[in-house]
């Protein structure tokens, strides 16, 4: 798996990985700061209106036996439930993406 490693310019991650880690992001973070990038932007809050406005799917009975389910609790998708569709097209039960995206601001789950 070394070999793997190396052809990528990385090494496995070892006793001195989290040191490697804050080094590595010491770098980044100088970097940004000579090239003008402002590494503290925050993301915006997604609007109370945008996030009822999102599309709703109600899981019929044909999907039910699919391989859709929500990324929040890790629940398959039963039929009757709702869930809410994100601009990014990933699909949450809808009470699961409503309180992710109260506490998390306007994060997908999945596009993280």
């Amino acid at each position: 798996m070394s070999d793997y490693f190396e052809e990528l310019g990385h090494e496995p991650t070892g006793p001195q990985g989290a040191n490697d880690l804050a080094r590595n992001l010491k770098r980044l973070q100088v970097l940004a700061i000579m090239n003008g990038i402002d590494m503290e932007i925050e993301v915006p809050e997604a609007s109370k209106r945008a996030i009822l406005e999102l599309p709703v799917h109600e899981i019929v009975k044909s999907e039910e036996d699919g391989d859709l389910e929500c990324s929040v609790c890790k629940e398959p998708a039963e039929e009757g439930q709702k869930y809410r569709i994100l601009p990014c097209k990933h699909e949450f039960h809808e009470e699961c993406i409503l309180l992710w995206l109260k506490k998390t601001n306007s994060l997908s789950p999945v596009s993280l």
